[in-house]
């Protein structure tokens, strides 16, 4: 990926923030779809860093509660988050005329997986258990038993999609979107698995419950396979979990949606899902640091239903609302991606969905 001169020029002011004698800068692709630039910085006197801007309109009480918990997280023992680089004491943000933050975190030398290995998947559950277990000594988001962001968001959405369903969409679809021929084919073929797998019938029944209180900290919210790194060095161990990157979507809810977000982004398609997978990935997660009985039964439907939302987001920010991306053919990915495990996903909410343990609207806890 080419830089211009111009931007180069601004990513190196912006790295004499922290660096001093002079750096190599290369653009980094971004692993999410935020629109964040990210560079790398191999300084002539440090080991590579990742200089990274936080999404157009970030505050920096938000940036600053962020680093807290990722210095946090690291002083009690959570070492797969990077570490925070300052460029003045105490202060790890800088802005530039435009309004952004930037941040400087050390670059962790790994790789994501898209499909996984059992003992790869039983490496990242345990770290992200001692993660949340980490998480659990912040003032940033002390442990209380709250109603779930996720849960409470999943029954909205449900709601809106009973309302306008992707066939309905379908024709409501404006022809000038930048994203209409290609992106309208995907969502024919979504509809066709949304009524084959009796996706109506599941949105019902979620829409029609009430969140319960559950065991609520801090968590990282977006974790999900690309940001989930293992070890690709030549004597190193796949295995191991080299880091866990990319905060900026920390807040308070559920530790289950962050297993689920990832456990999501992993499911298989064929027959190794079924309930001994999600039996051993949630086992190596609880060999640390054991689930409310309530968040392991909900673990299946956040991941599943976070699929079906999932797409939704896309095909309402393209087809809809025609929004810009630095790199379209990641989202095409991304969609296709979603649209093959969608009838997987919607099988997975129709076997769990009684079984989940929400609440039906007008009936008792």
């Amino acid at each position: 990926m080419a830089i211009g001169c111009e931007a180069l020029a601004t990513v190196r002011q912006l790295g004499a923030h922290w660096f001093s004698g002079g750096a190599e800068v290369a653009p980094l692709r971004t692993a999410g779809f935020s629109g964040a630039p990210v560079f790398l910085i191999r300084p002539a006197d440090a080991p590579p860093h990742v200089l990274k801007g936080f999404s157009v309109g970030t505050t920096r009480p938000r940036a600053e509660w962020v680093h807290a918990i990722a210095n946090g997280l690291r002083r009690a023992g959570a070492q797969a988050i990077p570490a925070i680089r300052e460029h003045a004491p105490g202060d790890t943000l800088v802005t530039t005329g435009d309004g952004r933050l930037w941040e400087m975190v050390a670059y962790v030398d790994g790789s994501p997986v898209d499909d996984p290995s059992p003992s790869q998947i039983a490496s990242a559950m345990r770290t992200l258990a001692g993660l949340h277990t980490a998480a659990t000594t912040l003032p940033q988001g002390p442990p209380e038993r709250a109603p779930s962001r996720a849960v409470t968001e999943r029954i909205a959405r449900a709601h809106g999609l009973c309302e306008q369903s992707w066939r309905e969409r379908l024709d409501s679809a404006t022809t000038c979107s930048r994203w209409h021929s290609i992106l309208m084919p995907r969502l024919a073929t979504a509809c066709d698995a949304f009524d084959a797998g009796s996706g109506a019938a599941s949105l019902t029944a979620l829409a029609a419950c009430s969140p319960r209180p559950l065991p609520c900290q801090v968590v990282l919210r977006d974790v999900w396979s690309e940001h989930v790194l293992f070890d690709h060095r030549d004597h190193g161990n796949p295995d191991t979990v080299a880091g866990i990157i990319d905060l900026h979507a920390a807040g308070i809810d559920t530790p289950a949606t962050d297993i689920a977000r990832l456990l999501g982004s992993w499911m298989p398609s064929d027959a190794r899902l079924g309930p001994s997978w999600w039996a051993s990935a949630i086992a190596s997660y609880e060999a640390v640091r054991p689930l409310d009985d309530m968040e392991r039964r909900l673990v299946p439907l956040l991941a599943a239903s976070g699929i079906v939302f999932g797409l939704d987001n896309w095909f309402r920010w393209t087809l809809i609302e025609d929004r810009v991306f630095t790199d379209e053919s990641h989202v095409v990915s991304r969609v296709d991606r979603l649209v093959k495990s969608l009838p997987t996903a919607l099988k997975v909410m129709i076997d769990t969905m009684p079984n989940a343990g929400l609440t039906p609207q007008n009936s008792s806890p």
